[in-house]
């Protein structure tokens, strides 16, 4: 059994950006792009300079190869083999492309990565020697000696750029190189982790930035050149609006997916789910999709999803309709399976386990097994439904009014 693992270790600048550089470092596809502009650059760098903790990175370290990664900082850099384990940052993403931007001479921006690359203009800072501060392109002073950071872990540059400078200025120079040369960053290394496991924890270290939603961590897994998940789901949209049912949630979508898959609607597994077949099963869920709303509309006058009882029971429908054409008697107890699920409270709470108990009842239908259908009841009568106030949100009069 693989037990998870976390490590703590410190790591110097160079070794940092020679992992970079050798491709050991990736962001995973969840990541946003570099926002930081040049004074949050320079603060970075003026931290460092005076010993000021910068914070730890925490990454992820997989020799699984996700669908898509993304190079540090939008830039061209080396692939290594598949056997070699990858490094992907979960928090420190900012700082890292800061640091090899800064120190790296030659960044050349991946042509595939046009979308995520950065002006690399911004990572262009000069430490002027007279006033011992880090200064941008249009701050320079001409009568000050000023040293561009780029040439500072090139050896043969900065002896050069140094060369002919007085006893003074290379002092100061040399002293620089030894701050830079010398500072470590903590780093919390997490290994043998699930991947539905690691967007939990990208979660909850980045909890001022956007939550990433399960669909989020979906498109980062399943990702392919030729296959992105939320086009998928858009493109399934646009034909079943045709159809009033164009506004199916997400997570209803991807519940379905689980379902045909993996008889789940968990979201835990869900996104354990291999990508290749996420990918292979999303043309036989639309057709599900499909079948299950005609049947919805033909045979339960149910025009519009605005009419539909419950979301969740659309997963069901569309575990039936995408596995077989159902009989007259699996017809006659899906209907009562729908009334009796609609006429009640069985999804206020847990959920997604209740619509695996559905999928597991579906699948005994499916098999001419109709036995389960006892296990449904309803809970209203006359009375109660007679005292409904009217809303869509209300499940009961959301029948009556349809």
């Amino acid at each position: 059994m693989n037990v998870p693992e976390i490590k703590t270790d410190r790591e110097s600048l160079k070794n940092i950006i020679t992992k970079i550089e050798l491709g050991e470092v990736k962001l995973p596809p969840f990541q946003r792009i570099f926002v930081w502009t040049q004074d949050q650059i320079i603060s970075l760098l003026d931290s460092i300079y005076k010993n000021y903790p910068i914070g730890c990175i925490i990454v992820w370290r997989c020799n699984e190869r996700l669908p898509a990664r993304k190079n540090i900082g939008g830039f061209q850099l080396k692939e290594r083999e598949a056997t070699f384990p990858i490094d992907y940052v979960l928090d420190g993403q900012q700082r890292l492309t800061t640091i090899y931007g800064v120190f790296c001479k030659d960044r050349v921006s991946a042509p595939s990565e046009a979308e995520n690359t950065t002006d690399t203009r911004v990572f262009d800072i000069w430490f002027d020697m007279d006033e011992k501060k880090f200064i941008v392109e249009g701050s320079k002073n001409n009568e000050h000696k000023n040293l561009k950071m780029s040439v500072l872990f090139n050896t043969t540059e900065f002896h050069r750029e140094i060369a002919n400078l007085g006893e003074d200025y290379q002092e100061i120079a040399s002293e620089l190189y030894d701050k830079f040369a010398g500072y470590e960053i903590p780093l919390v290394l997490t290994m043998k982790r699930e991947k539905s496991e690691v967007g939990v924890i990208f979660e909850r270290i980045n909890n001022s930035a956007t939550k990433l939603s399960t669909i989020d961590l979906m498109v980062a897994w399943t990702w392919k050149e030729d296959f992105h998940l939320r086009i998928k789901f858009e493109e399934i949209s646009e034909v079943l609006d045709e159809k009033d049912f164009g506004n199916i949630d997400d997570k209803i979508l991807l519940q379905c997916l689980g379902g045909i898959i993996d008889k789940t609607a968990k979201t835990k597994d869900i996104l354990s789910l291999p990508p290749e077949k996420v990918r292979n099963n999303i043309a036989k869920m639309q057709t599900g999709l499909e079948k299950a709303i005609d049947y919805l509309s033909t045979d339960l006058n149910m025009k519009s999803i605005e009419f539909l009882p419950h979301s969740h029971q659309i997963v069901s429908l569309v575990y039936l309709f995408s596995n077989i054409t159902p009989n007259s008697e699996q017809i006659k107890v899906i209907k009562q399976w729908f009334w009796k699920t609609s006429f009640s409270r069985r999804y206020s709470g847990s959920t997604d386990e209740k619509v695996n108990e559905d999928i597991n009842f579906i699948d005994l239908v499916i098999k001419n097994n109709y036995s389960g259908i006892s296990k449904y009841s309803y809970d209203i009568d006359k009375n109660l439904l007679v005292n409904q106030k009217f809303s869509k949100s209300n499940p009961y009069t959301s029948i009556s009014f349809h």
